[in-house]
């Protein structure tokens, strides 16, 4: 992320060897030609890292019992949950029970990607939010320090930022999942973004850039 390139240049002597190079995803595989977002209910929530809020996300659940939400993680204190709204599916991206194929159907049913955050300077649910940008999912993440490129994503047109109060993240949730307006002009704008920006295809080519200027 650009936040770590910055931390990295007060310490590294040679600034010219740090390079910042943004993760990209397939947007040929994560895409879904019937994709209906309207259609769709469910409020999902992927990862395994130690910097996801699992206790902002366990009381965003709990103060919202109407609404579906989907976990696929393996953290503990998610793996045993018991609430009537949360189903939890136990998985770690690119194990034997969370295939790519597994995901993307998951993306496939989701309404809204909520990625809670502790706030930290290292890139954290990058990954599946790009996955479910490229899908055409929207995704609400905490606005924490280690946001991996602030510059190529507008608030409220490619993403959502959310502060780590958990009645700020029930009113945007809630004003979200019901703003068909804004659900399908986010959908849009993040599918795009994330197409000309972090193309995996444009990832090769500056790698091959990189390797050819030495």
């Amino acid at each position: 992320g650009k936040k770590e390139l910055e931390k990295a240049n007060l310490i590294h002597k040679k600034k010219n060897k740090l390079k910042y190079f943004p993760f990209s995803v397939d947007t040929e595989f994560w895409k879904e030609e019937t994709f209906d977002l309207l259609k769709n209910d469910k409020i999902i929530f992927v990862g395994n890292d130690g910097n996801r809020n699992t206790d902002l996300l366990i009381d965003i659940a709990k103060k919202l019992p109407d609404k579906k939400f989907l976990f696929v993680s393996q953290l503990p204190s998610l793996e045993n949950l018991k609430l009537s709204n949360v189903e939890v599916i136990s998985g770690r991206w690119g194990s034997e029970e969370i295939k790519d194929s597994n995901l993307k159907s998951i993306y496939a049913q989701s309404r809204l990607c909520i990625v809670p955050l502790n706030d930290t300077t290292q890139p954290s649910g990058q990954s599946v939010s790009l996955q479910c940008m490229s899908m055409g999912v929207p995704v609400i993440i905490s606005r924490t320090a280690g946001f991996w490129d602030e510059d190529k994503f507008i608030n409220n047109k490619h993403i959502i930022f959310a502060e780590n109060n958990l009645n700020t993240w029930v009113n945007k949730i809630n004003d979200v999942y019901e703003d068909v307006q804004l659900l399908e002009k986010i959908s849009e704008q993040a599918r795009k973004n994330v197409d000309k920006n972090f193309n995996l295809i444009k990832f090769y080519n500056k790698l091959l850039g990189f390797i050819k200027n030495g």
